[in-house]
């Protein structure tokens, strides 16, 4: 019961029925649907969403990133991410994150990443598993900043812990430094390709 509290909200399935990852949601939010029937839980009106700036990757502008900080209505997350199609605003992939407790506190990261894995992994019956390795992020190409990441394969898409570990000198494409966080993510299908193939 404490996972769903701390880690993930869920709409009208249970952690041992849920393996479709549109019917799984991040406070109250979930894939397949538009950014823009959710202004009462980011805090941001219609006008505002479509003013916000967005991160565009390298080599492809089909899907781009929003980072939408708490304005008093998220239960869990200090942020929500969301990877959008910034013609529609429907929603490919939406993350919570939480920095505070885990910056400059790499091992704190991984030992809450273990945790929720371990959670996940006894929920869930028939996944795929990718546990992976700290490795530089793609993101940097100094190779300075550090990430690690368990891949739980559900249908059409996955769930994604992640702990990152930014270069204090790293800064994204909006030239803002970013904070050592945890993150557990649902990632669709669409999105993971075209990050593999596409985006960088």
């Amino acid at each position: 019961m404490f996972l769903i509290i701390l880690i993930l909200i869920f709409s009208l399935q249970s952690l041992t029925k849920a393996d479709d990852i549109r019917d799984l949601e991040i406070e109250g939010m979930s894939i397949g649907d538009s950014l823009l029937d959710y202004e009462n839980i980011i805090g941001f009106s219609i006008e505002e969403i479509k003013k916000m700036k967005f991160a565009y990757y390298p080599k492809s502008k089909k899907f781009v990133g929003l980072s939408i900080p708490d304005q008093g209505n998220y239960k869990v997350y200090e942020s929500v991410q969301f990877h959008i199609d910034p013609n529609d605003y429907k929603i490919y992939s939406i993350s919570g994150k939480i920095k505070k407790p885990f910056e400059n506190n790499k091992a704190k990261c991984y030992n809450k990443m273990d945790l929720v894995f371990k959670e996940l992994n006894d929920s869930f019956s028939n996944l795929e598993i990718k546990k992976g390795k700290e490795k530089a992020h793609v993101a940097d190409n100094t190779g300075k900043s550090l990430s690690k990441v368990y891949n739980l394969k559900l249908e059409n898409g996955s769930i994604r812990i992640t702990c990152t570990d930014w270069s204090g000198d790293f800064k994204d494409s909006n030239g803002r430094i970013l904070k050592d966080n945890f993150k557990i993510s649902i990632v669709s299908e669409l999105l993971s390709d075209w990050i593999k193939n596409e985006a960088y």
